[in-house]
């Protein structure tokens, strides 16, 4: 390789030596230490180096994960949170705990804010939106309570002023958080998809 030039290295070397090690060692061109030769080279030289090209991004990238859930009870109704700090009415959800599972915060998110015990039936979309320095991902669960006779919450803490299982007539009378409650309520009354649970193969220790 010596002769090369800058750019005829960064070109030469996937293509003639790529089953070689990728090695801790000196960098050939800047003389730095580098854990892997391969990836310095590709991303600190020729045109990524000068900014011609993208470089990769090796930084570690926060995971911001959510999990929301869609309630119906067997009469139609939906079960709605009453958000704290005069937010309006949500959906039940919420970010996921460390070593905990998508479907774990989903049921811990709902008893807390809802008081209410439910069983997840499906997911109705899986989102994952790339931001400025972080990485947002939301499930958006279907769910069915285990009792239908269950009481929603009615004492407000820090988690919400309470709940309420609400029609979609109802729904278009409250105040909202967000467009969000009812358009996913009315997806779901008019026979919108919902997919199976194995989507996900969801492991945490929760």
């Amino acid at each position: 390789m010596q002769g090369l030039t800058e750019d005829e290295l960064w070109a030469h070397y996937p293509m003639f030596h790529c089953n070689n090690p990728n090695i801790a060692t000196r960098c050939v061109l800047c003389g730095k230490s580098v854990s892997a030769f391969a990836v310095h080279l590709h991303n600190d030289h020729g045109p990524p180096g000068r900014g011609e090209m993208p470089a990769e991004n090796h930084r570690a990238v926060v995971l911001y994960s959510f999990a929301l859930v869609v309630c119906q009870r067997a009469d139609g109704r939906f079960l709605l949170v009453q958000e704290f700090c005069n937010q309006g009415f949500w959906l039940p959800g919420g970010a996921v705990d460390p070593q905990e599972s998508l479907c774990s915060a989903a049921l811990r998110e709902t008893r807390e804010e809802a008081g209410v015990d439910v069983e997840l039936q499906g997911i109705l979309k899986i989102e994952h939106s790339a931001r400025d320095g972080y990485v947002r991902m939301r499930i958006i669960f279907y769910a069915r309570p285990k009792d239908e006779a269950q009481l929603p919450k009615s004492v407000p803490d820090y988690e919400s002023l309470g709940a309420a299982w609400v029609s979609l007539e109802d729904i278009g009378q409250l105040r909202l958080r967000g467009t969000e409650p009812a358009e996913w309520c009315r997806y779901v009354a008019e026979g919108g998809a919902i997919y199976p649970l194995s989507l996900l193969n969801d492991r945490g220790k929760k």
